[in-house]
C-alpha cells in the first residue's frame, strides 16, 4: 500500500509540474507575442511620425516659395485679374502643399499614443493658421506679419511634435502585465 501511495504521489507532482510548465510557457509565447506588436507598433509609429514632419517641411517650404513669389505681381502687371486667375492659382498651391500633412496627421492619431496624437493635432492647427496666414487676401498680400507669426507658431508645434515622438520611439517594448 505505501507503494501505491507513493507512485501516486510521484504522478501528481508530474501533473503539477506540466501544470506549471503550461502556464509558463503560455506566459512566455505571451510576453513573446506582445514584445514583437510592440516592435512592429513602434516602427509604425516612427514611419508616421518621420512622414508627418517631412510632409509638414515639405508643405511650409512650399507655402514660403508661394508667399515669397513675385510672380503673383508679375502676372497683375500682365494682366491677370487677381480675382479670377491670380488668388485661384494661389488658393490652390498652397491647399495642394498642405494636403499630404493632413493625411499624415490622420495617420498619427490613428495610431498613437495620446501624446504624439495630441502634437500632432497641434501640428494640424499651426498648419491652418499658417494657410489662413498665407491665404489672407483681405489686405495687400502677402500679409507678411501674419504668415509669420503663423510660421513662429508653427515652429512651436513642430517642435512639440517632435519631443512627443521622440519620447514614444525612444521607449523599447517591454513583455509584462498589459495596461
Amino acid at each position: 500500500m505505501g507503494q501505491q501511495w507513493g507512485m501516486l504521489g510521484a504522478a501528481l507532482i508530474g501533473f503539477a509540474g506540466l501544470f506549471v510548465g503550461l502556464i509558463v510557457g503560455r506566459r512566455q509565447v505571451a510576453d513573446q507575442a506582445q514584445v514583437e506588436h510592440g516592435q512592429w507598433l513602434r516602427a509604425q509609429r516612427q514611419e508616421a511620425y518621420v512622414q508627418l514632419l517631412d510632409s509638414w517641411e515639405t508643405a511650409v517650404r512650399k507655402t514660403e516659395e508661394v508667399v515669397d513669389d513675385e510672380g503673383h505681381q508679375q502676372a497683375e502687371e500682365q494682366g491677370w485679374d487677381w480675382g479670377e486667375h491670380i488668388i485661384p492659382a494661389i488658393d490652390r498651391e498652397v491647399t495642394e502643399a498642405w494636403e499630404p500633412v493632413w493625411r499624415a496627421v490622420e495617420r498619427v492619431e490613428l495610431i498613437g499614443p495620446d501624446a504624439a496624437s495630441e502634437a500632432a493635432n497641434g501640428l494640424r492647427v499651426a498648419g491652418r493658421t499658417i494657410v489662413s496666414g498665407a491665404l489672407d487676401f483681405d489686405a495687400a498680400w502677402p500679409n507678411r506679419a501674419r504668415v509669420e507669426a503663423a510660421m513662429e507658431e508653427g515652429r512651436a508645434a513642430r517642435r512639440s511634435a517632435v519631443t512627443a515622438a521622440a519620447g514614444v520611439v525612444q521607449t523599447a517594448p517591454r513583455p509584462g502585465r498589459r495596461r
